[in-house]
C-alpha cells in the first residue's frame, strides 16, 4: 500500500505523464530532479525557481529561490537566507532538504493581489465511467508567505474575482479563461488514467501570469477541496463530498 501511494503521490512522475502529451507539454514549467548539475542549468536560465518535495503536500517543504544579479536568495515559509555562489546556494538547499528527495521547477511569476500570490485548483472527478470538471477556485497566499495552501494560511477566491482585482481582466478573458482551463483540466486527467489506472480524482494546480499565460504547476491524486466550500454555487461542495466519498470507497 505504501509503495502505491508513493507512486501515485510523486510528483515528478505525474509531471513527466502530462509532458509526454503534447497538447499538455506547452503548458508545463521545465522541471527536473533535484541535483548539482541540473541546478547550475536552471539558475542559469531562470531569475526565479522552486524546489518542491517530489512527496507532499499542503505546500510543506517547498523553497523559493531568486536570483539577484550574482547572488541568491533562499526563501521558505520558517527561513530567509543567501547565497554567494551556486556551489553555496546547492550546499544551502541540500541542508534545508535533508535526505528528502526534491524536484527543481522553473518559477511561474504568478498574478498577485496586495503583492499575495494567486494560483488556482481545477477540480476533475470520475465518479463512475466519466470525468466531470467541479469547479475552479483560487488559492489566494497569506501575507509573507510564498505558496498559496489553505493549510498555510491561503484564502479561497473566485477566478472571475482573482482575475479582475489582479489584472483588471474583462468578463471575456474570463470566460475565456474558464474555458480553457476546464480543457487542461480534462485532457490532465485522461493523460493520468492511462497510467495510473485507479486515478478517479484530480486537483490541477494552474498558474497564471501577468500575460494571462497559463502553466499547469502540478497534479494532485488526492486533493484537499475544502475551498470549494467558498464557491458560488452553493450547492457544489456538498456535490464534491458526496463524488470523493463514492470515488474512496470504490478504491
Amino acid at each position: 500500500m505504501a509503495k502505491t501511494y508513493y507512486y501515485l503521490a510523486n510528483k515528478f512522475r505525474k509531471a513527466q505523464v502530462l509532458a509526454t502529451n503534447p497538447i499538455l507539454k506547452q503548458y508545463m514549467p521545465e522541471t527536473k530532479l533535484f541535483d548539482q548539475k541540473n541546478l547550475a542549468d536552471f539558475v542559469n536560465k531562470y531569475p526565479l525557481i522552486f524546489g518542491k518535495p517530489i512527496v507532499g503536500t499542503g505546500g510543506s517543504g517547498i523553497i523559493k529561490i531568486t536570483k539577484e544579479s550574482e547572488r541568491f536568495i533562499v526563501q521558505t515559509d520558517q527561513l530567509y537566507k543567501e547565497a554567494n555562489d551556486q556551489t553555496e546556494l546547492f550546499n544551502l538547499l541540500k541542508k534545508i532538504m535533508g535526505e528528502r528527495p526534491y524536484m527543481i521547477q522553473q518559477g511561474i511569476p504568478l498574478i498577485t493581489i496586495q503583492n499575495r500570490p494567486l494560483d488556482f485548483r481545477v477540480l476533475v472527478l470520475r465518479p463512475k465511467t466519466n470525468w466531470e470538471v467541479m469547479g475552479i477556485m483560487g488559492k489566494w497566499a497569506a501575507k509573507n508567505k510564498i505558496v498559496t495552501n489553505h493549510s498555510r494560511g491561503g484564502a479561497p477566491i473566485t477566478l472571475d474575482k482573482a482575475l479582475k482585482n489582479s489584472v483588471n481582466a474583462t468578463d471575456q478573458q474570463i470566460n475565456q479563461m474558464e474555458k480553457k482551463l476546464i480543457q487542461l483540466g480534462l485532457e490532465a486527467s485522461k493523460s493520468l488514467r492511462r497510467s495510473y489506472r485507479n486515478v478517479r480524482e484530480v486537483g490541477m494546480d494552474v498558474a497564471i501570469d501577468n500575460q494571462l499565460n497559463t502553466w499547469i504547476l502540478e497534479t494532485n491524486s488526492r486533493p484537499n477541496y475544502q475551498l470549494f466550500r467558498s464557491h458560488r454555487d452553493k450547492r457544489l461542495y456538498g456535490k464534491i463530498d458526496r463524488y470523493i466519498h463514492l470515488i474512496r470507497k470504490i478504491k
